[in-house]
């Protein structure tokens, strides 16, 4: 059970979110920086929190140094992913909504 996920992130955004599920690739705002690797750890955090799972079923598998990544999800199949990712869409983030 597991399944990969592409995302794109913007680093030292304002807020933490994510964006609209329907698009591709997914958007990640992350505050932390695009340095010594915390930006990626900010990203990680955010998935396994509004994934409801732990940090541990996710790792980079490419564009760790860019801005679009591709993340796999170890604990997930592709359709409880993404019925995961409609569901935190929906919530929102910081207080607003992207």
């Amino acid at each position: 059970m597991s399944s990969y996920l592409t995302i794109a992130v913007t680093a030292r955004a304002k807020k933490t979110a994510i964006g609209p599920v329907k698009d591709s690739p997914l958007r990640v705002w992350v505050s932390a920086p695009a340095v010594d690797g915390k930006a990626n750890g900010a990203v990680l955090k955010l998935l396994a929190e509004k994934l409801a799972i732990p940090p541990s079923c996710l790792s980079i598998v490419r564009g760790a140094g860019a801005r679009r990544k591709k993340i796999f999800v170890e604990c997930l199949d592709e359709s409880e992913l993404m019925g995961r990712l409609a569901a935190a869409g929906r919530e929102k983030s910081d207080g607003k909504n992207i």
